[in-house]
């Protein structure tokens, strides 16, 4: 992380109000020290966790584990319809879509059994 300084018209000056030439003085780009520990980066999909990104046994859903805890997501078309699920290249619309902590749930219908 950089900052630089350039007075304009509303220069940073010191508590006392001293007089207009008494301003912060310029400075240059210069390199801060990033002790952050904000979360600036959005989940990913865990594809590499087979044990939770996974068709359940009884086939009826799909579990996508991700990098990070997630907000709730609403059970509803738009949701749902944010994702792409194709068996052997037929599209199935899952009937329900959930989240748990870092997971998110998709059922299907019996009919769309995987």
């Amino acid at each position: 992380v950089t900052v630089a300084y350039a007075e304009n018209a509303a220069p940073i000056q010191d508590a006392s109000g001293n007089a207009a030439d008494n301003t912060l003085s310029d400075f240059t780009a210069t390199l801060i020290t990033n002790s952050s520990t904000q979360d600036i980066f959005g989940p990913t999909l865990n594809f590499g966790d087979t044990t939770n990104t996974a068709v359940a046994a009884s086939g009826t859903s799909i579990t996508l584990k991700f990098s990070e805890n997630l907000t709730a997501v609403t059970d509803n078309a738009d949701t749902i319809s944010q994702f792409t699920i194709e068996v052997n290249g037929s599209a199935v619309t899952p009937t329900n879509i959930s989240s748990a902590t870092d997971t998110i749930t998709f059922t299907l219908d019996a009919a769309d059994k995987i």
